[in-house]
């Protein structure tokens, strides 16, 4: 049997920190509305901004902090400060200080369109989306970077109608800001129109062909048309950019396993685990490399860490599950597969996984349970029928097992 896992899930996991951080800098250079043009607000601007460019946060808040206490009701210092510390990660003092200029200067629209910023980067997408609403309201310049923050507002929110808007209308005021682009790419995933998030993420890759990260979003989409030699392309060409590019190598290595070639995805996840000796995503990748391989108790081991350093990757607990199973391991097989259900109730791998060792543990009952609650969520595939009717079987049902058959049999017949 080989063990595969959903390529996604676990290059969303590694990428999206890389993708919001690259989000928090779509802003569009600040153009001071001419109507209420301010010689001190520009000088506090074009400083404050140049100190950021250098990534010196902290020089920044000194000099915001400097500035606000020769003039406190100086809006401009008060927002530039908030960002510096949303560049710092200290989210919550970043949506202070922005109050704290909106409450000063209500029609600065940058303050409304960086708070939105932060609310993404929080998750609050639908205080995002107001705030972005009032900074479009508000400015008179080029609003492709409000747009899109509030695109891919919507498109957390899975409004994807709104999403796809205002994505496409950022595009028309800036047909040569790539991050668009690969925003759309992502939100066609999500829609599951590869080809389309494919024509997006090649505009991406055209406006910035060292972007390591728009190829790992286009390698997926490779991935997901099942052009696995086009995926494994472009993260070869990533890396190669970039070698300390951690999410590049697990990705890759999950292509390969997708073509079985194990040693191949154990060296790139070997290479990741280099990088990052706590990535969780490294071992979850080498540890189902072996139990592909059949070395299943370096499959727990490795699945082991991956959890230790990840509990939210449910995933891993079925493939553990898998090794113990292999191993005989029974007890801790039920109870992986067991956590994962209790996660994810609705996924039916866990279910059936749990409804086989059940079977071999000769736990008949139990293992029908999770059969006819397969059957609940999918009453038009036939086979979790003739699943259940083997257990009958073994139970010694017969008349049970010849019902399920003969359900099997009108359920295959009408889906042809």
């Amino acid at each position: 049997m080989r063990f595969r896992i959903a390529r996604n899930e676990h290059l969303t996991v590694l990428l999206l920190p890389v993708v919001i951080s690259v989000a928090a800098l779509c802003f569009h250079p600040l153009e001071v509305q001419a109507a209420k043009r301010d010689v001190k607000r520009d000088q506090v601007y074009q400083k404050g901004m140049a100190l950021l460019a250098e990534g010196d946060c902290r020089k920044t808040i000194e000099y915001c902090d400097k500035t606000l206490s020769e003039d406190p009701k100086c809006a401009m210092a008060q927002a530039i400060r908030a960002y510096a510390l949303y560049k710092l990660g200290d989210l919550q003092k970043s949506l202070e200080s922005f109050d704290k200029a909106i409450l000063i200067d209500p029609r600065l629209f940058w303050s409304y369109e960086a708070r939105g910023t932060v609310y993404h980067t929080m998750g609050l997408e639908q205080k995002a989306i107001e705030d972005s609403t009032k900074a479009l309201r508000l400015t008179d310049g080029n609003p492709f970077s409000i747009y899109l923050n509030r695109g891919m507002a919507y498109r957390k929110l899975q409004k994807y109608k709104e999403a796809l808007s205002d994505i496409n209308t950022s595009i028309s005021y800036n047909p040569h800001h790539a991050l668009a682009y690969s925003e759309l790419g992502q939100l066609y995933s999500d829609l599951h129109q590869y080809k389309k998030s494919l024509d997006a993420d090649t505009k991406a890759v055209q406006l910035e062909p060292k972007n390591v990260n728009f190829l790992g979003c286009r390698s997926t989409h490779y991935a997901a048309l099942n052009e696995i030699d086009k995926a494994i392309k472009d993260l070869t060409k990533a890396v190669t950019i970039d070698p300390k590019y951690e999410a590049g190598y697990v990705a890759r290595g999950l292509d390969y396993q997708q073509i079985q070639e194990f040693d191949k995805a154990i060296s790139d996840a070997n290479r990741a685990i280099r990088l990052n000796p706590k990535s969780a995503s490294g071992y979850m990748l080498r540890g189902m490399s072996y139990l592909n391989m059949g070395e299943s108790k370096k499959a727990v081991a490795d699945l082991s860490k991956s959890i230790a350093l990840e509990p939210r990757l449910v995933t891993n607990f079925i493939s553990r599950g898998d090794a113990y199973a292999s191993l005989g391991q029974h007890q801790n097989a039920l109870k992986d597969y067991t956590f994962a259900i209790s996660q994810l109730p609705t996924m039916v791998t866990p279910y059936q996984k749990r409804a086989f060792v059940y079977e071999i543990t000769k736990q008949y009952q139990k293992a029908i349970d999770d059969w006819t609650k397969i059957i609940s969520f999918s009453p038009e595939s036939y086979k979790p029928y003739l699943d259940r009717a083997a257990v009958y079987e073994n139970m010694g049902r017969k008349d049970l097992a010849e019902k399920d058959k003969k359900k099997a049999k009108e359920v295959r017949r009408q889906m042809w």
